[in-house]
């Protein structure tokens, strides 16, 4: 299946998922100054996306009309009771085959050890495998994150390569980790 680029000005990739009490769909602009709380809500959150200063609101409003206009990519808020409890946000990319990436994921701290984040990587591997036909998923860790490399690796993905980055004066080392055969 061969991904294909909407017109321009189309928008990001449209995703709604319900299971149970847990809501997972695309982010509007009402939704950015609870983006931010969620990401700069613990110096967890902020380390798992490689910061080492608060997001302030123009970083979420540049990150989400970025997305906006990009129709292969995904921003996506997880609200428990309609609650934001989390965030998702990556990229299909169709080099051979489709696969999703997964760049950004937080779960706000009081929900976390609860199952909510393997219920949301099993919702959005379903998803994607059912509509785009995705075989492959790759998400990007911090090298010192060392609680999201365990939680990638319940959930049946396998470190394939490190690689350094530098984004916005913050720089370190990442490591992407696989599930092939989604």
């Amino acid at each position: 299946m061969k991904l294909q680029m909407k017109k321009t000005g189309d928008s990001m990739i449209p995703v709604q998922i319900v299971n149970g009490d847990l809501d997972i769909k695309n982010i509007n602009v009402t939704d950015l100054k609870s983006v931010l709380e969620c990401v700069n809500q613990s110096e967890d959150s902020l380390k798992a996306l490689g910061r080492k200063e608060e997001f302030q609101i123009e970083d979420i409003k540049e990150r989400y009309f970025e997305t906006l206009v990009n129709s292969l990519e995904y921003f996506l808020g997880i609200y428990k009771n309609e609650k934001l409890v989390g965030i998702i946000k990556g990229r299909l990319e169709n080099i051979n085959e489709p696969e999703l990436w997964v760049l950004s994921f937080i779960i706000i701290k009081e929900y976390r050890e609860a199952g909510i984040g393997t219920q949301v990587i099993e919702d959005i591997e379903n998803y994607f495998k059912t509509k785009y036909s995705v075989k492959q998923i790759n998400a990007v860790v911090m090298f010192e994150n060392k609680r999201a490399q365990q939680f990638w690796k319940n959930n049946g993905y396998k470190p394939t390569r490190a690689a350094d980055f530098s984004n916005e004066g913050s720089a370190g080392k990442m490591i992407i980790f696989e599930k092939k055969g989604v």
